[in-house]
């Protein structure tokens, strides 16, 4: 099967010790961070040194690993205003937040997601997105699926699997959808699903997805 050599961890660019999950996920985040070393599995992320990001990156750098930051051009002076730190030299500055997911997505060959903030929950439904679509237009990309692994922290992530569900009983999506990503409780379990799929392949779309309007399109396209 394929080696992974990078995966995209997305999380909060934020942390606030005084709120429970933000610890518990600053905990689940070392675990990755070590894993992803152990592993030797370079870590790409948002860049920079601040909160969550932060952490899993000097998680990593600290146990040996490699990381991969892409950072605004409008965190460089914040994050320097912290004095030096580790991961500056591994910052690749991106011209705008487009070219991170872009670069991100297209770097990493699976991705963990953990608790954060608005940005996280749209950089989740922006790979969804992409990897749904990938299949929706062309079935032989069903192999090509990279893994998506939401670590479920403190259930912050119920709302993304009743929205899919949602969508799935409104018939705005296909049940195939479920095959795109796998919810876990913590860190660990994130890292056993890794290497499952490391070792067996991700999970396979059995057709390609789309939604009941999408389906009749391509069958009466090819009739």
């Amino acid at each position: 099967m394929k080696r992974y050599q990078k995966i995209g961890v997305y999380l909060g660019s934020s942390i606030n010790f005084e709120n429970p999950q933000d610890v518990h996920t600053a905990e689940q985040a070392i675990i990755i961070g070590q894993g992803l070393a152990e592993r030797q599995i370079r870590l790409v992320y948002g860049g920079g040194s601040r909160g969550l990001m932060g952490v899993v990156s000097k998680a990593v750098l600290d146990h040996g690993g490699e990381i991969e930051g892409y950072l605004l051009p409008e965190f460089i002076q914040s994050d320097d205003e912290d004095g030096d730190y580790p991961q500056r030299p591994f910052d690749r500055v991106v011209p705008d937040i487009n070219t991170r997911k872009d670069s991100m997505y297209t770097q990493s060959d699976g991705f963990f997601i953990l608790p954060g903030g608005i940005g996280t929950d749209e950089e989740l439904m922006d790979i969804i997105g992409k990897q749904y679509l990938q299949t929706y237009w062309d079935e032989n990309h069903a192999e090509d699926l990279k893994p998506i692994i939401i670590v479920n922290v403190d259930g912050h992530y119920e709302w993304f699997a009743a929205r899919i569900n949602d969508l799935i009983h409104r018939r705005k999506a296909s049940p195939e959808a479920v095959k795109l990503f796998k919810i876990v409780p913590d860190a660990k379990t994130a890292l056993a699903a890794l290497d499952h799929y490391e070792a067996n392949g991700p999970e396979i779309v059995a057709e390609p997805i789309g939604n009941v309007y999408g389906s009749i399109k391509r069958k009466s396209k090819g009739s």
